[in-house]
């Protein structure tokens, strides 16, 4: 009896596409509008880039053109402000505990992550000296953005350096025009920091 033996013969596609790889799963129509919105921002990254920027340009004069209340110094502090309170001291103790790789959780009691709520408690303690001290809460808050802005510019740089090396990210890491991008912005704030300083050692802290 002969056994006659068939060998599958690679198809190839037609009209000369290209072949398509079995082992690579195409993504299919998704209705969480998140996915949707980062493919669409994806394919479209100038309009997604310039757009952002539009939005924040009419949602800053917007800003300007509402202006501002001052809030009553009686009405701090409590309603969703006194929330925010506990969500920055868990902010601050996932922060430190992340640093220094300690236990961390809501959801362990104290004895299995004891520093974690040490860093709690004492964030608490800082603002409740805080709020009974003649420290205003606004300008501690003002402040402490100033001081955000004044090592962003060091803290942009490291990334850059960080996500710009092939040995740290591999095939990801960053093109040149982001790299241009990211030093560009480093400069500007690092231009706005020295105005500040130049300003505070001749005019002094605003009021």
């Amino acid at each position: 009896m002969k056994t006659r033996i068939i060998q599958n013969e690679s198809e190839e596609p037609a009209n000369g596409a290209q072949p398509v790889d079995p082992t690579i799963s195409v993504p299919r129509n998704s209705r969480n509008l998140a996915a949707r919105m980062g493919r669409w921002s994806a394919s479209h990254k100038k309009t997604a880039i310039f757009g952002w920027i539009a939005f924040v340009a009419v949602a800053f004069l917007i800003g300007n053109a509402v202006g501002t209340k001052q809030l009553d110094q009686n009405k701090t502090g409590s309603g969703e402000s006194g929330h925010v309170d506990a969500v920055l001291a868990a902010a601050s103790a996932y922060g430190v505990a992340g640093l220094a790789g300690w236990r961390r959780g809501l959801g362990r009691v104290p004895r299995n992550a004891p520093q974690f709520y040490v860093v709690i408690g004492l964030s608490f303690l800082v603002a409740m000296e805080m709020a009974v001290s003649s420290i205003d809460p606004v300008k501690a808050l003002f402040y402490s953005q100033v001081l955000n802005g004044l090592i962003s510019p060091v803290l942009i740089v490291l990334i850059l350096l960080l996500t710009s090396s092939r040995k740290v990210m591999g095939d990801f890491v960053n093109r040149p025009l982001s790299i241009i991008f990211g030093g560009a912005a480093a400069v500007v704030m690092l231009l706005a920091d020295i105005a500040l300083v130049e300003q505070v050692a001749t005019k002094g802290l605003p009021g």
